[in-house]
């Protein structure tokens, strides 16, 4: 491996690896017969053009977790470091800066080779674009693994959390994580804020997503008198509306469609609120019609608010079909209640950090 870098270095050759599985650039103008630039191991058909970039000390971007992002978030580019002997993540993360075709940016990082250039970069990168970034090896035992797998020497975890925090890099805690957190940078705007109305189907739905809204910093919205008037509509004269709105015997009066868009469009047209999520099962609420399509036009009338929802597992089918809608739809989709709040949370950082001095 030295003896490669020494002789690039000599010949002005730049080195990405060795270890490497490879590089996709499906936005690359080759000629129509060769397709777009797919320099991994293995073809993987056709590559959907996205804006998220992924850089990773990892093969999983470019294998295993390739048909997620093509088919859920999209691809502008994917860069596997590998062993970095030349190529590093503080040069990636420049190329990324200036690439018009990426707007979030991906990293998967096992140590930082140049901590202080990296830092100072990503203090302008993330006043551009949102910077997602796991940093595993943060055990001895996760450290040694580090060494085996790319020779990495990894530094004390609270240096990496304290330097991510200054440079304005949302830190991811695993891969499941980061899928979750890149569907609502993708296709939800930043909220303005940290109130967020619950729109749940049962009661106990709408405790637990209390104490997960209390864990990530996130405020309750107090509804105004005029939303709280809206939603009654759908409800008994006995009911009194409150935020979490649980939903269950507005469903029993006025059915699930005028429940869930009545209520919805509420919150999302009160001051108070900077943000909803909107939880239900994955049951065949509308014999066979499109649950999504429910959202479709709420999502365009309020443009500047997220809309986020979970429509977790009842019926497989079902729960795939939803999932698929809202995808098709632009509105982020959930299998739980707290993928959606933690997501809500680290969009309302970002949008804090880039308020904060400097912007």
């Amino acid at each position: 491996q030295r003896h490669l870098a020494d002789m690039a270095r000599a010949a002005g050759t730049r080195v990405m690896g060795p270890n490497s599985v490879g590089t996709l650039n499906p936005y690359f103008p080759f000629d129509s017969s060769l397709g777009r630039l797919n320099r991994l191991f293995y073809p993987q058909g056709t590559i959907r053009k996205g804006t998220v970039g992924f850089i990773g000390q990892t093969g999983l971007f470019t294998g295993v977790y390739l048909p997620l992002l093509n088919e859920e978030i999209g691809i502008s580019k994917i860069a596997c470091l590998g062993n970095k002997c030349d190529v590093d993540e503080t040069d990636m993360l420049a190329y990324f800066a200036d690439d018009p075709s990426t707007k979030v940016i991906a990293m998967y990082l096992e140590d930082i080779r140049r901590g202080r250039d990296f830092v100072a970069l990503a203090k302008t990168v993330t006043r551009k674009k949102p910077v997602l970034a796991i940093k595993s090896a943060v055990t001895g035992a996760g450290a040694r693994a580090s060494a085996t797998h790319t020779g990495s020497l990894a530094g004390d975890d609270r240096v990496y959390d304290a330097a991510f925090r200054q440079a304005g890099v949302i830190r991811i805690g695993s891969f499941d994580q980061l899928w979750d957190v890149l569907r609502g940078f993708v296709h939800a705007p930043l909220p303005r804020g940290n109130r967020v109305a619950i729109i749940n189907l049962a009661g106990s739905g709408c405790v637990t997503a209390v104490d997960a809204c209390m864990r990530y910093g996130l405020e309750i919205a107090g509804l105004s008198e005029d939303t709280r008037a809206r939603i009654g509509k759908v409800y008994p004269d006995w009911w009194q509306v409150r935020n979490p709105v649980d939903v269950w015997v507005a469903i029993e009066a006025s059915g699930f469609a005028a429940t869930y868009t009545t209520t919805t469009r509420a919150v999302l047209a009160d001051e108070n609120v900077d943000g909803a999520i909107v939880i239900m099962g994955a049951i065949d609420w509308l014999e066979g019609a499109d649950v999504p399509a429910l959202f479709r036009t709420i999502r365009q009338e309020f443009p500047q608010k997220p809309l986020l929802t979970v429509a977790f597992l009842g019926e497989r089918g079902i729960y795939l079909r939803m999932h698929r809608g809202f995808q098709e739809a632009g509105i982020p989709c959930y299998q739980n209640d707290e993928a959606a709040i933690m997501t809500f949370a680290a969009m309302w950082r970002y949008s804090r950090y880039l308020s904060g001095p400097g912007n």
